[in-house]
């Protein structure tokens, strides 16, 4: 947040100032990645009643 003395670039809203952050450092994309491996889920396999007893 900017201190009083410092101008600032903003708008209001419903009366309250919302401050806009500017990042001089340019953004850096990640280039290749590869989406993650994905599996079925298992099968959940109860035991019958007479497993029970």
């Amino acid at each position: 947040m900017s201190n009083g003395n410092t101008p600032a670039i903003g708008f209001i809203y419903n009366g309250e100032f919302y401050e806009i952050l500017i990042n001089k450092k340019s953004t850096t994309f990640k280039e290749n990645i590869s989406p993650q491996e994905s599996r079925l889920p298992t099968k959940l396999n109860f035991p019958g009643e007479d497993e029970k007893k």
